[in-house]
């Protein structure tokens, strides 16, 4: 036919817009079933590090009660570790000769979030514990009764009343706030 033009034998470069459509609607499907698990992924990592945290807390004051000696619950956000220990008879200070253990590892209790491959993208936020003397501090003792406190007597004998303390952890911009009673020293948290 004369004015049409030949493609027998060889096919035009490019995709038709059905083509098109087609592998666009493929990679929004993909897409979107990656997106959820993504945000599941994130919410389990911060429940992860929450209950990390709660663990620390609640094994620290179960341990001062148990033992009837006090225990402390140091947080450091620099390291992104959490870390229980005891103090020397008559002290403030940490007995390093006699270390706190985990119960299910048998070794000293340390919790490093910002290592911690189970964890991803854990950051352990602020931890803020207040005293009745004004004094703050980022770790927190558990007297024999279980109760919060901090000591500023190097012979242990002057405990100070906790007035507020909190522990944040955050995972992809969602923050957890961990509260310890200043009374109960009951430890919860909040979304």
């Amino acid at each position: 036919m004369p004015g049409v033009a030949r493609t027998e034998g060889r096919r035009e470069r490019g995709a038709s817009l059905a083509e098109m459509l087609l592998a666009v609607s493929v990679l929004a499907v993909i897409g979107g079933l990656a997106l959820p698990r993504a945000d599941v992924t994130a919410e389990f990592t911060r429940n992860a590090a929450v209950g990390e945290v709660v663990q620390a807390l609640r094994y620290a004051q179960s341990e001062a009660q148990r033992t009837g000696q006090y225990r402390v619950f140091s947080c450091d956000t620099a390291k992104q570790q959490l870390r229980i220990f005891a103090l020397l008879a008559g002290s403030s200070n940490e007995n390093t000769a006699a270390p706190v253990f985990n119960a299910i590892d048998k070794a000293p209790y340390v919790v490093n979030l910002g290592n911690n491959n189970a964890m991803p993208n854990a950051t352990l936020g602020p931890c803020s514990f207040a005293f009745a003397k004004g004094s703050g501090a980022s770790q927190l003792m558990f007297g024999a009764d279980g109760a919060p406190v901090n000591l500023t007597d190097p012979k242990g004998v002057d405990p100070i009343a906790l007035t507020s303390g909190s522990v944040s952890v955050s995972v992809m911009g969602r923050t957890t706030t961990i509260s310890v009673d200043p009374l109960t020293g009951r430890i919860t948290r909040t979304p």
